[in-house]
């Protein structure tokens, strides 16, 4: 699996380079194992760690032997170049698939005495999305759960309704709700210890959600942790999960905008009515073709008066219980969003049953059977945080992290990150785009979360590096310094 190195440099609009160090974790994926024939000659296969979300790896130490050795392994019944060895010892061999899931290997070792064989189902690292939902799996309300100060919640995931057994993470969307005190949710899979990384950001009283990719633990759990000196109350819902069954894959697109009801661009020039909906069409727009299973958004809501929530659904279906941006009047707030697309290529978003609100969408991606990006999940890791080494992004500036390969290893197509900004020093918005090949000239349009004076603010975003830098870049759209913190949940492999 990949290791990638990432370092961090200021950002301006004249002066983008290259950028810290740190190593993402190998997610362990299922490798069974081959028996060896009851024979003097033998041979024990050992799964090593592979390059890829499509590949996979083995090391077969040979013993027994009387003399000179042939090894041929099989995959998916293709018999790959056969090997020979002067005798005992270990034999690498790996094949790269074009599909993620179940495959078989078969390995033969031949020497004077004869040949044996054995196979074996084998799994690649990476998974494929498969929709589901938007359901609600949970609710402390309704479940008279309430999280109390630093206690943890746990949600079944995997093999919960029509949720595979073997998911091995989740895309939920979290929401807070009747905080008495500040704090945050971590969320984490279950028989695993807690990260230092964040979720979602709350202050007492706000009602605030933040879209989450969590890896999926024990008996298809995973833990929701209230990191607050009060009590608040936790609402996931689902949005879709990975597993390592040929399913479907993603493509990085954008960001690009699609939608803003203020202007007009891609529907009417209006806000939409309270317990009203607008279509956005997604087949066919911004490089996203016709045909795609869902697509990952980036839905903001701005100049409500009231206070409520919008809700994302694939168009021609009923709406459903679930909320995917939660607002305070006079906010303006962004979630990341992954919704099913309809069968006419079109999702809805509908307003709760406040006052009228407009709303802006931007596209980061889509989900196929014809794309090649498999999800390969990390432990949550705390990448960034610039209030350790004292150096915030500067005013209309910015921080930029450099992905570099391991050798010919391949960079990751697109990253899953938590980007927040804590107790911001005035208002503005963060970008997050690819780095270019050529400095920029002027600042992202497209942003990714908002924020005024204090408010700490949090928002998943799927990045995608440059393609010549191999880098990421998070700009401050504001008149004043403010400090950034990066948390690393996954990313996508190509085969």
């Amino acid at each position: 699996m990949s290791k990638l190195v990432v370092q961090k440099v200021p950002l301006t609009t004249t002066s983008v380079e290259g950028l810290s160090g740190f190593s993402h974790p190998v997610f362990s994926s299922r490798a069974a194992g081959v028996k060896a024939a009851a024979s003097t000659l033998s041979f024990t296969p050992t799964r090593t760690p592979g390059k890829g979300a499509y590949d996979v790896e083995y090391s077969i130490d040979v013993t027994g032997s009387t003399g000179a050795v042939t090894l041929t392994a099989s995959w998916d019944g293709v018999k790959a170049t056969p090997i020979t060895a002067s005798g005992d010892g270990a034999v690498a061999i790996g094949h790269t698939f074009t599909t993620v899931g179940e495959h078989t290997l078969s390995v033969s070792v031949t020497d004077q005495t004869g040949t044996f064989t054995n196979g074996t189902p084998v799994y690649p690292d990476g998974s494929d999305y498969t929709a589901y939902g938007p359901t609600r799996l949970l609710d402390t309300r309704v479940s008279k759960t309430t999280l109390k100060p630093n206690t943890t919640v746990k949600v079944k995931v995997g093999g919960n309704g029509g949720i595979s057994a073997d998911a091995i993470a989740a895309i939920l969307n979290l929401t807070v709700t009747n905080a008495t005190g500040g704090g945050y949710i971590t969320a984490y899979p279950d028989g695993s210890g807690r990260p230092p990384s964040s979720n979602v950001n709350f202050a007492a009283k706000q009602t605030v959600a933040n879209l989450s990719f969590v890896p999926v633990g024990s008996g298809g759990y995973v833990d929701l942790y209230n990191g607050s000196k009060g009590t608040v109350d936790v609402i996931a819902d689902i949005d879709g999960y990975f597993s390592q069954t040929a399913a479907s894959g993603y493509t990085p697109v954008g960001p690009t905008r699609l939608v803003d009801t203020r202007k007009g661009t891609g529907a009417t020039k209006a806000q939409i009515p309270a317990k009203g909906s607008i279509a956005v069409q997604i087949a066919g727009k911004a490089g996203v073709p016709s045909g795609v299973t869902a697509v990952a958004l980036n839905v903001t809501a701005t100049n409500d008066k009231s206070g409520g929530y919008l809700t994302t659904y694939p168009d021609g279906s009923t709406p459903p219980t679930a909320s995917n941006v939660n607002f305070s009047a006079n906010e303006t707030v962004a979630n990341a969003v992954v919704v099913p697309v309809g069968a006419d290529g079109k999702i809805r978003i509908a307003n709760g049953p406040g006052l009228g609100v407009d709303a802006v969408v931007d596209v980061a991606g889509y989900y196929s059977a014809g794309s090649t990006s498999a999800f390969l999940p990390t432990d949550p890791t705390r990448v960034e945080d610039s209030r350790t080494d004292k150096q915030p992004m500067a005013a209309y500036g910015g921080i930029g992290l450099q992905l570099e390969k391991n050798g010919t290893e391949a960079l990751p197509t697109a990253l899953v990150y938590n980007a927040t900004v804590p107790v911001a020093t005035g208002p503005g918005y963060l970008a997050v785009t690819p780095e270019p090949t050529t400095a920029p000239t002027s600042l992202p349009s497209v942003s990714t979360l908002n924020f005024v004076k204090n408010q700490t603010v949090p928002n998943l975003v799927q990045a995608t590096p440059g393609a010549t830098t191999g880098a990421i870049d998070f700009w401050n759209v504001s008149a004043t310094p403010n400090h950034l913190v990066v948390d690393l949940f996954g990313y996508y492999l190509n085969y």
